[in-house]
C-alpha cells in the first residue's frame, strides 16, 4: 500500500522497479550538460528544473557527464483512475505537484495514483464533462 491506498502488483510495475534495480533507464534525458562526472553524486539539479511542475526532475552521471533526467511515471493504478473517471463514478479528485492524484468515488471508494503529467487529469474530467458532469478537482 502507498499513501493510504491499495495498489496492485502487476507486470508493468515490477518491471518498472527491477529496471531502477538494475539501473537500466526508466527515464528520458531533458539537457545533457557539459560538466563532468564520475558518479550520481556529482551531479546536482538545475534549479530551473526542481521549480517546474511538468516532472519530477533529478540528475544523473550518464558517460562522464550530468544529465537532467524526466524518470517515467508509469503507474498502473492511472489507468483504474481513468477508468473511473470516464465511466462517471468520480466524485471529485486532486491533484499534487510530485502527479500523485487522489480521487473520491461515488461509492465512498478512493483511488491514488501519479498522474503520467501534470494537469492530465483534468484534461481527463474535461473529456468526461459532457457525459458524467463536472468533476470537482483541487489542484496543490
Amino acid at each position: 500500500m502507498t499513501r493510504g491506498y491499495d495498489r496492485e502488483v502487476n507486470a508493468e510495475a515490477v518491471l518498472i522497479a527491477t529496471n531502477d534495480l538494475l539501473g537500466k533507464e526508466n527515464y528520458a534525458v531533458a539537457e545533457l550538460r557539459d560538466e563532468t562526472c564520475f558518479g550520481n553524486q556529482d551531479c546536482e539539479t538545475p534549479f530551473e528544473y526542481l521549480i517546474r511542475s511538468s516532472c519530477p526532475y533529478d540528475s544523473r552521471c550518464l558517460e562522464g557527464r550530468c544529465a537532467v533526467v524526466c524518470p517515467y511515471i508509469l503507474d498502473p493504478e492511472w489507468v483504474k483512475v481513468t477508468r473511473a473517471i470516464l465511466d462517471c463514478e468520480a466524485e471529485e479528485a486532486s491533484q499534487n505537484h510530485d502527479l500523485s492524484v487522489a480521487l473520491a468515488l461515488k461509492n465512498g471508494g478512493r483511488i491514488g495514483a501519479f498522474e503520467p503529467e501534470i494537469d492530465e487529469i483534468i484534461r481527463i474530467a474535461d473529456e468526461a464533462a459532457g457525459k458524467c458532469g463536472k468533476i470537482r478537482i483541487a489542484t496543490e
